[in-house]
């Protein structure tokens, strides 16, 4: 099966964290295509190149119950991080002097470099809390104050999936949101082609995991109050989650976690902790867990019985002494529910070690582009550097496939050593193995698309862009051998892909399985421009393509896109679709209704009459996020997979139903069933419409949250039907359906909840269900709810607008403690004013420090942390994102961990870089900086008056560090600057960069104007560096700060530098996210609140 899917093409299935909240919509907002994959999940190699520009439809077009922690080969880091502390997490004291001893135990963990200017190197070095891990002095890792580092060690709560058939909840629990340093530092092998990869247990590096599982039921969880943190008392007395038994007990690494298309097994890849990893265990200071690293061995467990055992690791069904899964590309999949496919480890390529080779024995590494086409890429890092690095990159991530037949589809009460199972070799025609990178089954497990790359590698391009084939295979002999039907696409080295935006790879690109085809049906698209955005064409810009695996000679022709194909949607049956393209140029995005629906709804008939009729259903600009209407819930079919949920009666058209039956009514015309963020002038109102499937603006709205509290619902639980007689169930509102809830405001952390919508023939009033359990229903005009948050609203009905016919019903199942006691009484406020160069409206997000008191304690210091974006219009660049009612969370690095020091955070500021029609945005890129800075400044100081001018700090992370280095070169609006992991030279990021698509010979002087690295001589105030010593994003090299360093200082600018060993763009581990918020600390303290003066606020 696939990755866990969502209830709109862009939203997860089931998230327990507060990111419920956060809906996009189907728009394309980074359509370059060397950043986005195929249609069904994202590729596990940098760089690829595909059509699917935005994913769009991705979700809908998925099966399966699938993985949990996200993409299999990108680990679980998002789907752990909502890891709310406890309200006795451990003192500073305790968390340093562990993660002292963790340091100290391990030699790996390496010192912070760290450089300074001479005029201040010794106070800057005092600045910084002597209190250092893994080792004394100025040159060991710090800490942070006292109340930071507690909110950095914070506790990290599980994660939790629903089975397929929604009756049980798999309980995963996380390890500490950090690590330590340690761990990172583990080998790495580099230069592999764009990636680092693990070579003992054969997988990328850095890979997320979880320590433990639990079962419990659906009932329990919903029925048996709110659950509440493991570790607590109430959790201990009443614990509904019954470990699985049978796993390591100690220091076991879990991931790939899948669900069984029956929900009665789970399958996982399981690894131990490897030499040099320090694991903390159950909050114990230090405690160690050795192993001898290998691959990754593959375990079922039994649902039912709650015991795992392995299936495929060393001495088992033939597997070697250094054997298990190969996870670098691909790793499992079920095909059914006895039958799992997967990439293991060669015994010819199981040896320690990557043997490297210098090129000094070797030979030269010669390259060449001897024809005249260009051939443009970005600044990819971890690029092959010769033969030796290609035959190492090739051993590692070579495969065999597999396939286990379960013997059993139980585990056996006498069974503790292997799961009952046999193995067979499907690509045993291919001794020497293959690099696949993909294998994706359709629903009936008879058919699977293969991907594989294969030489010759390139030295200048990442692995996406190699070379690659994709096979449609057939199983044979009940899955024991495979055979190739046909060659879906055999594509040649991707170097000459344009790097402009809407630039995609030529050929069959997006090939993935109808899910709501009856038989096995591939959908693809082909770029009729060359890939290249820039060339002109007489017709379609691409061809979306369907096809039978088998029965049908060729393809059929199913629609012409106008801009980039992103994807498509479907309807059950697969007559019926939604077709998403977007153009990056005029950020146009447009659905198309195809197929027999749009016959219904009177839509065009294409000219070549082979072609279904469409219909264009939506036509927007995607940067205009109020008008977003929102995504379309999907529903899954007793097949596992997804197709868009229709409510109504599919054989009748608006014109029959008449005013009969109203829109949502069982026998009523057909109707979507869409939930968006609801963006307006208010901040962020979620909604649940139903829309017509006729015509879009035939609608009506259900419900409109109205904050306070913040409530979002999302993820429809009840449309699915298990039993073989029923193919499907469509949801009746009528019925009501069951929706995932989340709510939180300013004071209390999110919540979850199960709501039940409930769509009545009449008005409820009429009815006399407004009862305790419904939603309030307020009018549009209803009376305020006020600025102040409730003390209590956990328990409270919904307070929301609803359809005078609708009751909403909601129980909690959710008690999470505030993660950040710290910041209990920080206030937040979403702030609004106007740039005055060109009157567009910024918005910001204000916080104070908890018991602040403007009277009391005056104007104070403050730090501004934004990140600039392009946009084509003023208008949409002034309109309102995000909420004022949200809770804050508080991440490691956030920079409103300050607050804790007494600072007024400016958080995420409006940085709009606007160029309307033919202008682009980046011409004026710094005066639009420069006016946006000082709109926020003038508004929080002059006009609210609760911050100092004079001690305004700037900071940013990557494209923000960018901002801030250009800050302080053009203005003198602030007293310093933090930048992290940035870049600094646009001339080392010739072939664009963020969302600039000019290469630097077209937009010179852009490129020039906008380097603070060649403005050095104007920055007068201090400025300090941090970047990640292995930084691999494209374009942030660590030679960017270094570069940057070595300026300032020649300059005379104030400046210090961070460069934190084993750490890329974000930073992970423990010992580096504490010194970075230690260095941070300190510098505000010099340069900030004690160092930049202070002055009385003035009005505007």
């Amino acid at each position: 099966m696939g990755p866990i899917q969502s209830s709109s093409p862009h939203r997860s299935l089931l998230s327990m964290r507060s990111s419920m909240r956060a809906a996009v919509s189907t728009s394309v907002h980074h359509p370059r295509s060397d950043s986005v994959h195929v249609v069904r999940r994202s590729s596990s190699w940098p760089g690829s190149v595909s059509g699917s520009a935005g994913g769009a439809a991705g979700a809908a077009g998925a099966g399966g119950g699938g993985r949990l922690f996200g993409l299999r080969r990108s680990g679980l880091t998002q789907h752990n991080q909502y890891g709310l502390s406890s309200a006795s997490s451990s003192s500073s004291r305790s968390n340093r002097s562990g993660a002292k001893s963790m340091a100290a135990a391990n030699s790996a963990a390496a010192s912070t470099t760290t450089s300074t200017d001479t005029t201040s190197a010794n106070q800057s070095s005092a600045a910084v809390k002597s209190a250092t891990l893994g080792g004394g002095g100025a040159g060991g890792y710090a800490v942070p104050s006292e109340p930071i580092a507690s909110i950095v060690n914070r506790v990290s709560h599980p994660s939790l999936s629903l089975s397929p058939d929604r009756t049980r909840v798999l309980v995963m629990h996380s390890p500490p949101v950090f690590p330590p340093v340690a761990e990172l530092a583990r080998e790495e092998t580099p230069n592999m082609a764009g990636m680092r990869l693990d070579s003992e247990q054969r997988t990328q590096s850095r890979r997320g995991y979880a320590t433990a599982l639990s079962i419990m039921t659906f009932d329990a969880l919903v029925n048996d109050g709110p659950l509440v943190p493991p570790g607590s008392d109430q959790n201990q007395q009443d614990r509904r989650d019954v470990p699985i038994e049978g796993l390591p007990s100690c220091g076991v690494r879990i991931s790939d976690v899948s669900w069984s298309p029956d929900g009665k097994r789970l399958a996982l890849l399981v690894g131990a902790t490897l030499p040099g990893d320090l694991h903390r265990v159950d909050g114990a200071e230090g405690a160690q867990m050795y192993d001898t690293p290998r691959p990754l061995e593959l375990w079922i467990a039994d649902v039912e019985t709650r015991r795992a055992a392995p299936l495929y690791r060393p001495g088992l069904l033939g597997c070697g002494e250094r054997g298990g899964i190969n996870c670098t590309m691909e790793s499992y999949e079920w095909l059914d529910d006895k039958r799992i496919v997967a990439a293991a480890v060669r015994d010819e390529d199981a040896v320690d070690g990557t043997s490297p080779a210098s090129a000094a024995t070797t030979g030269p590494r010669i390259e060449e582009a001897l024809d005249t086409t260009p051939q443009q890429a970005r600044t990819y890092a971890d690029l092959l550097r010769g033969a030796a690095d290609a035959n190492t990159f090739e051993r590692l991530t070579s495969s065999q496939v597999l396939m286990f037949n379960l013997d059993s589809l139980s585990l056996p009460a006498s069974t503790t050593e292997a799961w009952p199972a046999s193995v067979s070799r499907l690509d045993a025609d291919v001794p020497e193995g293959r690099i696949y990178t993909g294998i994706d089954p359709d629903d009936s497990g008879s058919y699977a698309i293969v991907s594989f790359l294969k030489r010759p590698f390139s030295y200048t391009l990442p692995c996406g862009r190699f070379p690659v084939e994709r096979h449609l295979m057939r199983f044979e002999d009940d899955g024991r051998r495979w055979e190739t039907v046909r060659v879906l696409a055999n594509l040649p080295m991707a170097d000459s892909v344009p790097v402009a935006f809407n630039s995609t790879r030529e050929g069959p690109r997006g090939i993935s399985w109808n899910p709501a085809s009856v038989e096995p049906e591939l959908v693809w698209a082909e770029a009729q421009d060359g890939g290249d955005p820039d060339r002109e064409v007489d017709g379609p810009r691409d061809i979306v393509y369907r096809q039978l695996a088998e029965g049908e000679a060729s393809p059929r022709v199913w629609f012409h896109s106008e801009h980039r194909y992103s994807g498509c949607s479907w309807h059950e049956g697969g007559s019926t679709g939604i077709v998403f393209e977007s153009w990056w140029r005029t950020r146009n995005t447009r659905w198309w209704l195809v197929g027999d629906m749009a016959r219904v709804a009177g839509g065009e008939q294409p000219t070549d009459t082979n072609l279904p009729p469409r219909l264009k259903y939506i036509d927007r600009n995607y940067e205009d996020v109020y008008s977003d209407p929102g995504s379309p819930l999907v529903r899954k079919t007793s097949r596992g997979t997804y197709v868009i949920a229709v409510a109504g009666d599919k054989t009748k058209s608006l014109a029959d139903a008449g005013d009969e039956f109203p829109l949502g009514h069982a026998s009523g015309p057909p109707c979507y069933i869409a939930t968006g963020t609801g963006q307006s002038e208010e901040g962020s109102r979620p909604f649940v419409d139903i829309i017509s499937c006729e015509d879009p603006s035939r609608s009506r709205r259900l419900y409109h949250a109205k904050p306070p509290p913040y409530e979002s619902l999302s993820s429809l639980l009840s449309e699915i039907s298990m039993s073989p007689e029923t193919d499907h169930v469509e949801p009746n509102l009528a019925d009501g359906i069951s929706m995932w809830c989340s709510r939180e405001d300013l004071l209390h952390p999110s919540q979850q909840y199960l709501a039940k919508l409930t769509l009545h023939d009449s008005p409820a009033a009429d009815l006399g269900l407004v009862a305790s359990t419904a939603s309030t229903i307020l009018p549009e005009s209803g009376a305020d709810n006020g600025d102040e948050e409730k003390e209590d609203f956990l328990d409270d009905p919904s307070v929301a607008v609803l359809d005078p016919c609708v009751t909403l019903d909601v129980k909690r199942i959710t008690e999470y403690p505030h993660p950040h006691p710290q910041l209990q009484g920080m206030t937040k406020k979403l702030v609004r004013y106007k740039r005055e160069s060109d009157g567009v409206e910024l918005t910001a997000k204000l916080y104070l420090p908890p018991g602040y008191d403007k009277e009391r304690d005056g104007p104070l210091p403050c730090l501004l942390w934004a990140y600039p974006k392009e946009f084509k219009s003023r208008e949409a660049a002034s309109q309102v994102r995000g909420s004022p009612h949200t809770f804050a969370e508080v991440g490691g690095t956030s920079p409103l961990v300050f607050a804790c020091d007494g600072y007024a955070v400016l958080d995420g500021p409006g940085f709009p870089i606007v160029g309307e029609a033919d202008e682009e945005p980046n011409d004026t890129y710094v005066e639009q900086l420069v006016d946006s800075a000082k709109a926020a400044i003038d508004h929080v100081a002059g006009k609210l008056g609760v911050v100092d001018r004079n001690r305004v700090a700037v900071g940013g992370h990557s494209y923000g560090a960018f901002m801030t280095a250009n800050l302080l070169c053009h203005s003198d609006l602030f007293c310093c600057g933090i930048a992290r992991s940035g870049a600094y030279n646009r001339t080392l990021t010739p072939f664009g960069f963020q969302s600039e698509e000019r290469t630097l010979w077209e937009a010179t002087d852009t490129y020039m104007s906008m380097s603070p690295f060649l403005h050095v001589k104007k920055m007068t105030k201090p400025i300090l560096l941090i970047h990640g010593e292995d930084d691999t994003n494209s374009g942030t090299h660590t030679m960017q700060s270094e570069r940057m360093y070595a300026a300032l200082k020649g300059a005379g600018v104030p400046c210090r530098m961070v460069i934190l060993p084993h750490e890329k763009h974000g930073y992970r581990g423990l010992e580096s996210v504490l010194h970075t918020v230690a260095e941070t600390e300190a510098w505000l303290e010099r340069y900030c609140k004690n160092g930049g003066g202070s002055s009385s606020s003035s009005s505007d």
